[in-house]
């Protein structure tokens, strides 16, 4: 009845195990559907949708905010370290992530809440 966003219904349909789950909250109600009904029942389709949708996101958030953060200096080309396939000038900020953080008593560290 309250299976909120759905961790074990869905390992339970990637098992094959025939599960019946819901939550009481309606957002969480849609998030559970989302994970664990609609790609049983649509699958590549619904992978393809999703593929355009945030590549189209993507291009706007990255319009939206190009002047907010500031230029990164990439660092030096390493062929020892760099990925397979990944090349300089793919590689660029185009958002951050932040937390709250409180000071460690001890040593006055920051300590994020995340």
């Amino acid at each position: 009845m309250t299976a909120g966003g759905g961790s074990i219904p869905f390992e339970a349909g990637r098992l094959g195990l025939r599960n019946i789950a819901n939550d009481l909250n309606p957002v969480a109600s849609l998030v559970l559907r989302a994970c664990c009904q609609w790609p049983q029942e649509f699958g590549h389709e619904l992978l393809k949708a999703y593929d355009a949708i945030q590549e189209r996101f993507k291009k706007r958030v990255k319009e939206l905010l190009r002047g907010a953060y500031p230029e990164e200096s990439q660092p030096e080309f390493n062929a020892q370290t760099e990925k397979f396939g990944t090349t300089r000038a793919q590689r660029y900020v185009w958002a951050y992530l932040w937390a709250r953080v409180v000071l460690c008593p001890s040593c006055k560290g920051q300590i994020p809440l995340s």
